[in-house]
């Protein structure tokens, strides 16, 4: 079996419930197909999960909660494996990492609805967000029949005495019931965690408090719940995503084209998850374009790229990332170092992805770009609106004093990019500014600040970058890299290119 597997496996095929009292074992995983409403969604996932620490006691009482809290979140810890089952009614946060199915109901996370019976690992760590889980209760297509066919294939890994208290408690019309196992074998994980111990990027059972209402089903899950509440309390957790509600009433169309922008820490890059994870499900796919050289949504540190996204990107995208079609290395986090090579390698990327127009026509494109937004850094996000000619522009700007974000000078619609005069970019813009482009641009306000820990820039690549090196060690038996064998060729095989923009006998590559 494989250390690590980056794309959730579908859950096994369920035949509906009989009238026996004992679980049949899962049937072998085949790929997922549309559930109806008699259709039982399976409790179990195509994954090992080890068994619970001798030290552990599995047969744990529920976790309850405040009063306050006490009817809208329930937990039930397995009594063998290290999975709980969670009764929801309200949007509960975690850090961690998990996979997470819906039994009964639909459940959202970070923009993205998970359907009953899918599967999906998240990765919420320290330092980035904690992520939500937010209950969408359906209850057209209950039955007490689909809930004691859920119940049945539980029985044997949890106690009679809570499948039985979940059964009386549980309203499909207010809530949700979820199975949360822990994601124990993900090698990507083990090598940042090798690399970076001091950062504690995910929570770890000797470092777990000690106390709280969920205090039994965090140690056997590995992570960290929270309400919001009691998240803004304690300043050393990560802030919790929360989506504004105008990101709602951004709607994509299959012809879409959107460039998120704004300064550093503005939020575009969660913006452009939250809007890849919205509308993926929807179109099946999604085009995500990366021009950030600096913090990449999932690729590496000091390129721009282009990917076809199939799936949600759930929380750090970087543990468990989507080879792009094309990237293209600028070799340096510092843009103003070198702007025309930036700029050559932007219009490299948009001819690319005009060649590929026949594929990639009736998708929506999300642009995510840099957080330059001062000085020159305007002509060139005006250079990138020219090329890319987008049918959407979303402009972050921080309202309030407090918050330590720059906006950019003028607002970017397409009457100011149309009359905009270049300056160093003139000669690389030119042969885009033929014609005038037209978009509709939406002016959206950055007024929350960041509250609690926060990864800085350099260590939140230097995990990008580990993340990216593991899949070294996933081919190999090593256990670090210096102990992997180097790949070889032979010196006559080998071709240097050089590349620079004062040399414009050297072809573009």
């Amino acid at each position: 079996k494989k250390a690590h597997q980056p794309e959730p496996q579908p859950p096994p095929k369920l035949e509906p419930p009989s009238t026996a009292t004992t679980a049949k074992p899962p049937a072998p995983s085949e790929p997922m197909e549309q559930q109806t409403p008699s259709d039982v969604p399976s409790s179990f996932i195509a994954r090992n999960l080890h068994d619970l620490d001798t030290a552990t006691d599995t047969a744990t009482e529920p976790v309850v909660l405040p009063p306050t809290k006490r009817s809208s979140y329930r937990l039930y810890d397995s009594i063998d494996m290290r999975m709980s089952l969670l009764m929801l009614k309200d949007t509960l946060f975690f850090s961690g990492h998990l996979t997470i199915q819906p039994l009964i109901g639909q459940l959202e996370v970070m923009g993205y609805r998970l359907k009953r019976g899918e599967c999906r690992n998240v990765f919420a760590a320290r330092g980035f967000q904690s992520l939500n889980l937010s209950p969408l209760p359906d209850g057209s297509g209950f039955t007490r029949e689909l809930m004691a066919g859920v119940l049945t294939r539980l029985d044997r890994h949890f106690q009679e005495v809570d499948l039985r208290e979940l059964e009386e408690r549980f309203d499909p019309e207010e809530g949700v019931l979820v199975l949360l196992q822990a994601d124990c074998n993900n090698r990507r994980i083990a090598v940042v965690d090798k690399y970076l111990p001091e950062e504690v990027l995910f929570p770890q059972v000797e470092l777990l408090r000690r106390a709280g209402p969920f205090f039994t089903s965090e140690h056997l899950l590995n992570c960290e719940f929270f309400v919001e509440q009691q998240q803004q309390q304690e300043k050393t957790t990560t802030a919790c995503f929360r989506s504004d509600p105008a990101w709602e009433r951004i709607e994509l169309k299959a012809n879409s084209r959107v460039v998120v922008m704004g300064g550093k820490g503005a939020g575009k890059s969660t913006l452009c998850q939250y809007l890849v994870n919205r509308n993926v499900g929807a179109f099946k796919k999604v085009l995500l374009i990366d021009l950030d050289i600096g913090q990449p949504i999932q690729h590496i540190p000091e390129t721009i790229s282009v990917t076809v996204v199939t799936k949600p990107l759930l929380g750090v995208a970087s543990f468990d990332p989507i080879a792009p079609a094309k990237s293209w290395l600028f070799g340096s986090l510092d843009v103003v170092s070198s702007p025309i090579f930036y700029i050559q390698n932007v219009r490299q990327l948009v001819h690319y992805c005009r060649d590929h127009k026949a594929d990639w026509a009736n998708i929506p494109w999300i642009v995510n770009t840099m957080g330059y937004v001062t000085g020159f850094g305007e002509e060139l996000m005006a250079a990138v609106l020219r090329m890319l000619s987008p049918t959407d522009v979303i402009q972050l700007n921080a309202t309030s004093p407090s918050l330590a974000i720059p906006n950019f000078k003028n607002t970017l619609t397409n009457e100011f990019i149309n009359r905009y005069s270049f300056n160093i970019l003139q000669a690389e813009v030119a042969p885009f500014c033929h014609k005038k482009t037209f978009f509709r641009h939406h002016a959206l306000p950055v007024s929350y600040s960041r509250k609690g820990f926060t990864l800085n820039a350099p260590k939140r690549r230097h995990v990008a970058l580990l993340t990216h090196l593991a899949r070294i060690l996933n081919d190999s038996s090593s256990e670090w890299f210096n102990e992997v064998r180097p790949f070889r060729a032979p010196l006559t095989k080998l071709h240097v290119l050089i590349t620079r923009e004062d040399d414009q006998s050297l072809p573009e590559h």
